[in-house]
């Protein structure tokens, strides 16, 4: 039960030596082997006789080590326990992106650093010194997320998301020498998702890649002469380093373009037309998701007779029309995160 300005210490008097144990508790200091009468000696004291106890040492200093030993006092003097050896908890604040720390570390001692994250970021957490150092990251609920266990300096790299954290830093108990080390945080780099929507008469010839938020410059006309249906081809990607799932989504048809959309999995128009198509999670690098978009026009709607003077004939004319889909990719990670293209088609 250590936290940054206070523990929670105790010890065991075994016996009495015949005489009434009168107080017990515990004497702390900076220095090795504390006493009651050692200088800047701190003591958290307890009512007299055998037994384990416990107590509360209070006003603390963040990350300091001190050296504890439970004692037992009656008229004929005061014992003292095995020496322990604890630091206090220490919050770091990582709001700068890179912070560093110079500590040192005795035999099976162990050093918690707690951080706080506003968003997600690619953390490293590094040491230099040479000092027999493991190490374990942890989440706000406790879970493990990384460990090492080389005693030795370390790097642990990790993708954390948004939260409290705690690193710990400890040393076996190898009887040894006090050893320092310099402990270096960096979570500079943030972790960001940017969905990538783009199209093109192909999945080799796309319009818009690497172009987020945005429709300019990510559109393909596809004509259509005498009311054939065309083809186009949608792709979508997370140029981000945060691995996300997107949201993909498009508009239909009218009364003159009907419109359906093919994935993977075979015809996905429903997912498509309510929103509800998700690929995997996608990273930057990974291979882009394709849908394939066909428009076919209704010809008996966009077909007229019209005269030919001349010959005192009629001939059948297409009528021309324009229709636009909105192609859409949006974030599961952050909603408000997208980027869209559209496909413009024309008859005549």
């Amino acid at each position: 039960s250590i936290s940054g300005s206070g523990a929670t210490l105790g010890g065991n008097v075994t016996a009495d030596g015949g005489r009434t144990v009168t107080a017990r508790g515990v004497v702390y200091s900076i220095t090795p082997e504390p006493t009651l009468t050692s200088p800047e000696v701190f003591t958290a004291a307890a009512s007299g006789g055998t037994g384990t106890f416990s107590v509360v040492a209070t006003g603390l200093a963040a990350g300091t080590t001190y050296h504890a030993r439970a004692f037992a006092t009656n008229h004929l003097g005061t014992a003292y326990g095995a020496e322990v050896v604890f630091t206090t908890d220490e919050s770091v604040d990582l709001a700068g992106g890179t912070v560093s720390r110079q500590r040192v570390i005795e035999s099976g001692d162990r050093h918690v650093f707690h951080f706080f994250l506003a968003s997600p970021r690619h953390a490293d957490f590094s040491t230099i010194g040479g000092a027999a150092l493991r190490a374990e990251l942890f989440d706000e609920k406790g879970t493990r997320l990384a460990t090492f266990t080389g005693n030795r300096d370390f790097s642990l790299r990790e993708l954390l998301f948004a939260g409290d954290y705690e690193l710990h830093v400890y040393r076996g108990a190898d009887g040894g020498e006090a050893q320092g080390y310099t402990l270096t945080f960096d979570v500079a780099t943030e972790a960001v998702t940017l969905p990538d929507a783009a199209v093109g008469s192909s999945v080799l010839a796309q319009s818009g890649v690497g172009r987020y938020g945005s429709r300019v410059g990510q559109v393909l006309s596809l004509a259509s002469r005498n009311a054939v249906s065309v083809f186009g081809v949608a792709t979508f990607r997370n140029g981000g380093t945060l691995p996300d799932e997107l949201i993909l989504s498009g508009t239909g048809g009218s009364t003159f373009f009907a419109v359906s959309y093919f994935g993977e999995a075979g015809n996905v128009t429903a997912q498509m037309l309510t929103g509800t198509l998700r690929t995997t999670s996608l990273v930057e690098g990974d291979e882009p998701v394709e849908v394939t978009v066909s428009v076919e026009p209704n010809r008996k709607k966009l077909s007229k007779k019209k005269r030919i003077k001349k010959k005192k004939k009629k001939k059948i004319v297409t009528l021309k029309r324009t229709h636009v889909l909105v192609i859409r990719a949006k974030s599961d990670f952050d909603p408000l995160i997208g980027d869209e293209a559209a496909i413009m088609v024309r008859t005549f």
